[in-house]
């Protein structure tokens, strides 16, 4: 069971940073991690062999595949049988109603003609008789 856990805190671990790095504007870009059964780390950078032919190759315990696409970042893990997919979209949501209003409330006497955005309103001319 304790290498369960281990297998889990580390794609946490790796996910977390991933995201972390994601949200203040880095790239983590796409990176796979080899974890070999004596404890040793090989990092691979783009790498289309699939995760199961890696693990082969290298003869790992585990490994940990990260991957950014369009503001969501995604880690995929395999221990043996187990596996784990971690996903987050990390892109900002806009508010629905923002601070600064893009229209303006006039009070007007007679029909209202136009809304336009918030201060590039003015006055009509005078109409005359």
């Amino acid at each position: 069971m304790k290498s369960v856990d281990r297998f889990a805190d580390h794609a946490a671990s790796i996910f977390d940073t991933a995201r972390t790095a994601l949200e203040s504007g880095q790239s983590p870009g796409e990176l796979t991690i080899i974890v070999s059964g004596e404890g040793g780390i090989r990092v691979i950078t783009d790498s289309d062999w699939s995760l199961d032919s890696l693990a082969a190759e290298h003869g790992s315990d585990s490994i940990y595949r990260v991957t950014q696409q369009k503001g969501s970042v995604r880690l995929e893990g395999r221990s043996g049988a187990r596996t784990c997919i971690f996903e987050a979209d990390t892109t900002p949501m806009r508010p629905l109603l923002q601070d600064d209003p893009r229209y303006q409330v006039v009070q007007a006497h007679g029909p209202i003609r136009a809304l336009l955005p918030a201060g590039t309103w003015q006055p009509p001319p005078e109409e005359s008789d």
